[in-house]
């Protein structure tokens, strides 16, 4: 291994190289980085990488972990692959807390409920609105509210409709903003 010292300011920084050969038989120049064990544990991986051989056990070695490799996490640090697992846990402890949570009652059977509700109290208003007492103050003046509640309850009754749709496309959004996580089956 060689190294080259680089001064910094009062620092002298080494850094380290190597000689690698390639399958061609050719050496090329390496750099190693300024850590020495670094350097040399990544000088053996270099040259245990390059290392060739016509034994067909050698061979089969090879490519057996040519092919743990590929399904294993190779070369990541443990905390990264601690993280991912993690996350992928978090996911699908998410999407299952997600699917598992069901509303006894939908907004949609709360706004019927309340639709209901306002159109009994409309129509038990038209049975008690007749007048019980004779006189035409009387009949007047029963006609003149009955009018004006009719249409505020009217207006009221839509009030509420337009409300209620309102808040269910709201919590239906609420409770779907995570649909995307959902498995695909």
């Amino acid at each position: 291994m060689h190294q080259l010292h680089e001064k910094r300011g009062k620092k002298v920084v080494t850094h380290y190289f190597s000689h690698v050969k390639e399958s061609d038989g050719t050496k090329r120049h390496v750099y190693l980085g300024t850590h020495p064990e670094k350097s040399k544990e990544r000088l053996v991986k270099l040259r245990a990488a390059r290392v060739s051989s016509d034994n067909p056990l050698v061979k089969e070695i090879d490519a057996a972990k040519s092919r743990l490799d590929t399904l294993a996490h190779y070369n990541r640090p443990y905390d990264d692959i601690l993280s991912d697992v993690r996350e992928r846990y978090a996911k699908q402890q998410h999407a299952g807390r997600i699917m598992s949570s069901q509303h006894s009652i939908p907004a949609y059977k709360y706004l019927m409920i309340i639709v209901a509700a306002a159109l009994f109290g409309t129509g038990l208003f038209y049975v008690l609105s007749e007048p019980s007492i004779t006189g035409a103050a009387v009949e007047a003046f029963d006609f003149a509210a009955s009018n004006k509640i009719i249409s505020g309850s009217f207006f009221m009754i839509l009030a509420v409709v337009v409300l209620g749709i309102a808040v269910y496309a709201a919590q239906y959004r609420h409770e779907h903003r995570y649909d995307k996580y959902k498995p695909k089956e």
